[in-house]
């Protein structure tokens, strides 16, 4: 597990590891996750691992919905996070990963 304390650094960690998933934080410092998920994909077109985004402040079906649609967001999970929500979509996206 990579964790990064901004968003610059957690486009730098995502491009050199290419992980499977990527849990961002909506609001990061220097980058958004938003930002960091449109220059990654700017980079590296043919990567599309999973994107959990999770905010404290973006809470409604309209900015869900444009997570989903615009930036192709797999999960948009609303602090407080509870670990079995995290769970939950963890095994929705990758059944059978004990």
């Amino acid at each position: 597990m990579l964790e990064a304390t901004n968003g610059r650094e957690a486009l730098e960690m995502a491009l050199a590891a290419r992980p499977a998933l990527l849990v961002l934080d909506a609001l990061m410092p220097l980058l958004s996750g938003f930002e960091v998920l449109t220059k990654l994909r700017e980079k590296l077109p043919t990567y599309r691992p999973k994107v959990f985004m999770v905010t404290a402040v973006y809470k409604s079906r309209r900015w869900e919905s444009e997570a989903r649609t615009q930036y192709e967001v797999d999960e948009y999970l609303e602090k407080p996070l509870e670990p079995d929500t995290l769970l939950a979509a963890i095994s929705k996206h990758f059944p059978g990963g004990d």
